[in-house]
């Protein structure tokens, strides 16, 4: 019953959020509710089919199990054909035979970033060996469901800002958000003299590739040499421990 009163209060009841004028409207609060819908419904279900059992015997527990399992089923098998054919089409974009393995049905979650990107890559694997609790990355900041943040997020060390769009939604307010991200521009464009920042913020490692260059500019050794060791340098990539 609570399962089912927390659906059907997602009919009437709206949570206005940052999405309020977006097409997304209503679909947080459906998202967020939703979780606790199911979790309820399977709480509930050995008890069901318990109840099913004591009513009407093994056969009509038999055939109550039989309904949900077939119920249940029809998405998982759905979205997972809809999953397949989306990944194989985006593998068959892709112009190199190593992106196109990473996309394949058994690829690891991370073959992709590794095809694509073998410098942060590495630079994440070091990250995930070397770096101790409290450390901080410093490294692009950009849109959602993009790769930006990839260092924190296949190392596992948080970064001064990764997608703000969801630290915005999480805090239903921006202005922090937008702090953090001139800043991290700040502290790209002359970390020497922005010490403070970086001490602000806790910054142990910064990384200098691709996306780092292409968002913030030539950013090179002549800016992070002053403020941190070089510690890793993977094609284009490098990796500084930022002194405190």
């Amino acid at each position: 019953c609570a399962g089912l009163l927390v659906a059907l209060a997602c009919e009437v009841i709206y949570v206005p959020d940052m999405f309020a004028a977006t097409e997304l409207v209503r679909m947080n609060t459906v998202f967020k509710w939703h979780r606790l819908t199911w979790a309820l419904l399977g709480l509930a279900s050995p008890a069901g089919l318990q109840a099913l059992r004591a009513a009407g015997g093994r056969a009509m527990a038999a055939a109550g199990a039989t309904l949900f399992v077939i119920g249940a089923g029809i998405y998982p098998a759905l979205g997972t054909a809809a999953w397949i054919r989306t990944r194989a089409a985006a593998a068959a974009a892709e112009s190199t035979p190593a992106a196109r393995a990473a996309l394949g049905r058994w690829a690891p979650a991370d073959a992709l970033f590794r095809a694509l990107d073998p410098g942060s890559a590495a630079v994440a694997d070091y990250l995930g060996r070397q770096a101790r609790p409290g450390d901080v990355i410093l490294e692009e900041t950009g849109g959602p469901y993009t790769w930006s943040g990839r260092i924190a997020t296949f190392s596992g060390v948080p970064a001064v800002l990764g997608w703000g769009n969801h630290e915005a939604g999480w805090r239903q307010d921006w202005r922090s958000v937008m702090q953090r991200r001139q800043d991290v521009e700040t502290m790209f464009s002359d970390p020497a003299s922005h010490g403070a920042l970086l001490r602000q913020y806790g910054v142990t490692w910064a990384v200098v590739g691709g996306r780092e260059r292409a968002s913030y500019g030539d950013v090179g050794p002549a800016q992070f040499d002053r403020v941190g060791t070089l510690v890793l340098l993977h094609g284009d990539t490098r990796l500084y421990r930022v002194e405190r």
